[in-house]
């Protein structure tokens, strides 16, 4: 789906798009493997001002089958190695980032550990605070960890 077409869908679903940004985001990645990732991300700002104009019909046709029958075995598209580098990042940046440390200094220690320039570590440390603070969630919080 393109930007264009979210930032519809949002207005269409009752939202006003007060501001849009878009990004190249680059990530995991490791040199001495020879392998990387890089997304295209948007990221907006809405208000909802109203009940969207009809309810989607189609809500669980995106959804995989094993999602909607329970019964049926899960079926991951993406690749676990990948998803695995991910939440390893993800994990040691929660535990260290209590720890008094700048983004940069966090950067130099998980960029070291998880195979990445340090300039590449910024980026993804401060895009993922940004998600914990803009969602409001603290992998540190108590609720957090229950």
């Amino acid at each position: 789906m393109s930007p264009e077409e979210v930032v519809y869908l949002a207005g269409k679903s009752g939202f006003e798009v007060t501001s849009e940004r878009r990004d190249f985001v680059p990530h995991m990645q490791n040199p001495a493997a020879g392998q990387h990732r890089s997304d295209h991300v948007l990221t907006f700002v809405a208000t909802k001002v109203r009940e969207c104009d009809s309810l989607p019909t189609q809500a669980n046709d995106s959804l995989p089958d094993w999602l909607t029958d329970l019964t049926r075995p899960i079926r991951l598209e993406q690749a676990l190695d990948e998803l695995q580098m991910s939440l390893s990042f993800t994990l040691d940046l929660s535990m260290k980032a209590q720890g008094g440390l700048s983004v940069r200094e966090l950067a130099q220690v998980l960029a070291n550990r998880h195979g990445l320039a340090a300039d590449q570590a910024e980026q993804l440390i401060v895009s993922t605070l940004k998600l914990w603070i803009s969602t409001d969630y603290n992998p540190m919080r108590e609720s957090a960890k229950a």
